[in-house]
């Protein structure tokens, strides 16, 4: 299988980019699962209950999990993955998310299936955070930097066979394969689409999957020698904007923005029909989605809207400025500059910048940016709100003071603007959330000198901030109860797509190029590489 980037880690602790986290997912099993619209089941956990206290959660494996040198799966295991991981030493990306919801992870003296999950607070996230692949202690537990040094070895069906990063790697299947299925997966990377394609086109790859843009599919599997296979996907393409900006801050123009935008147009002509538009972050069939605002493309309101936030047109004819950034992927430029020609339409004078992806990102991160062009490619947990927009994660805290933009001006690792202690006093659910969040922000700053501080994420880019939101979020993720949390994530839903710090676009589906003499079982709408293992040569 030819893919578009290289595999930089499989250790599932350090497994972040999307190559790596889907071979990691074949070769290692967390404690749950979860499917592509949200709901969690057990893996390599046989029961998870509370255990005398709703902060104490007991896990007991299965007795038959074995790794694939043939030791079993222990609670020793489970307690050296998450302790690692909970490490601010072992510096992983996802450590400040685990180290704000687990205290401890602790195998039991007694039995070597039981080990104890220790939380902060009611954890409504819980099954999906057990999704994190288990380590092997017995194999990493003495080495200094207690990392694989060379293939690792897992609990999974596929095992890693030779080198397990670059442009090569290969797994092959724990036990034989049934029938007329392969035995072993060569995964190679090649940057450039056309090659790819052509990999395919030649016989020299049986199946071309991610990152190739829908007329290079299309154009391909015109041609007879390959077959173009898809199916609905739940990966979220956004705009993203830079709130500490004006006139960004401004909600009518954010709203002019999304009313300039013919999603359904783009999507028809650049994509070949391969994407769904979108009006949130959660896909149809997620249990957390609800009914959102639709902002149908309407050039004529869109013109209304900026000229009732002071922008109207100048001599030149255009209102503002508008910057979007890009990677270099060929799909991102076209769908960028198709974006920008739409929005000069409305008088907004955008130009496109793609750059390499490690600077692209290293730009959005750190907020150099007015707008970006982005995908969320598994959007599973509703707890991804607060990751990207809760005003306790934005990625610039540096407040501005002579900024024009509160978004700009609003302290982030201080207590916040007592305004917003106002906001919420009319709801004593969410005064009470805010009386604990100023304690807590306070306890930050104290332990913050001394490293003992849990941390807050980085992940809001936009630097948008909603007292309401906030609470809604924070109360989803200690809500054990689905359907109140539902209720809850539904309100946050309601109130980004009123807001609009993100402009929803579409979610792609999933889509691969497979060699004729392939049988491709219906693709799994999260993209995930397990439906490799049911792939069947045909011998007609």
């Amino acid at each position: 299988m030819v893919v578009d980037a290289p595999v930089k880690d499989l250790d599932p602790r350090l497994a972040t980019d999307g190559p790596s986290a889907r071979l990691s997912r074949m070769v290692f099993q967390g404690l749950t699962q979860v499917d592509p619209h949200g709901s969690p089941s057990l893996d390599l956990a046989a029961q998870l209950t509370e255990d005398g206290d709703p902060l104490i959660i007991k896990a007991v494996l299965r007795p038959n999990a074995r790794w694939q040198d043939g030791q079993p799966v222990t609670a020793r295991d489970v307690a050296f993955t998450y302790q690692s991981v909970l490490d601010p030493r072992f510096a992983t990306p996802i450590g400040g998310e685990f180290r704000r919801r687990f205290a401890n992870v602790l195998a039991d003296p007694r039995d070597p299936l039981v080990v104890r999950l220790y939380l902060r607070r009611p954890l409504a996230t819980l099954w999906s955070d057990l999704v994190l692949g288990i380590a092997p202690a017995h194999l990493l537990q003495d080495r200094p930097d207690r990392r694989f040094g060379g293939a690792p070895v897992g609990s999974g069906p596929w095992q890693v066979v030779g080198p397990a990063s670059g442009d090569m790697v290969t797994l092959q299947r724990v036990g034989p394969a049934p029938a007329n299925r392969a035995q072993r997966l060569v995964f190679r990377a090649i940057a450039d689409e056309g090659a790819r394609s052509l990999s395919v086109l030649g016989g020299g790859a049986d199946l071309a999957w991610s990152g190739l843009s829908p007329a290079i599919l299309r154009g391909a599997a015109h041609t007879g020698r390959a077959r173009l296979i898809s199916a609905p996907g739940i990966a979220w393409v956004y705009l993203g904007l830079n709130l500490r900006q004006t006139p960004l801050d401004h909600s009518k123009v954010r709203e002019a923005l999304a009313r300039g935008l013919d999603r359904q147009n783009l999507i028809d002509t650049l994509l070949a029909g391969l994407a769904t538009p979108a009006d949130g972050l959660f896909a149809p069939g997620h249990w957390a989605r609800t009914e959102l605002p639709q902002y149908r493309h309407d050039p004529a309101a869109a013109e209304k809207l900026l000229d009732q936030a002071g922008l109207p047109r100048r001599a030149d004819g255009w209102r503002f400025a508008l910057e979007i950034k890009v990677s270099t992927s060929r799909l991102r430029r076209s769908v960028g500059r198709a974006l920008a020609d739409q929005l000069r339409q409305i008088g907004v004078d955008a130009s496109v910048r793609p750059f390499e992806l490690a600077t692209f990102l290293a730009d959005v991160r750190a907020g150099r940016f007015q707008a970006f062009l982005l995908q969320l490619p598994e959007p599973f947990e509703p707890d991804q709100l607060a990751w990207m927009l809760h005003s306790h994660n934005a990625a610039v805290r540096t407040p501005d003071a002579s900024s024009t933009s509160l978004y700009a001006r609003l302290p982030r690792d201080g207590l916040a603007d007592p305004a917003w202690d106002a906001a919420l006093d009319a709801d004593p659910q969410c005064a009470l959330w805010r009386r604990r969040d100023w304690r807590e922000r306070l306890e930050g700053l104290v332990l913050a000198p001394l490293g003992l501080e849990q941390g807050r994420g980085l992940a809001n880019r936009t630097s948008y901030a909603d007292p309401w939101l906030d609470c809604w979020v924070d109360l989803g993720r200690e809500t054990t109860d689905r359907a109140k949390r539902f209720v809850l994530y539904a309100l946050a839903q309601q109130r980004a797509a009123r807001d609009l710090p993100v402009v929803p676009l579409w979610w792609e589906h999933q889509a691969v190029l497979a060699a004729p003499h392939l049988q491709v079982p219906p693709l799994p709408a999260d993209g995930r590489y397990s439906v490799l293992g049911e792939v069947e040569f045909r011998r007609d």
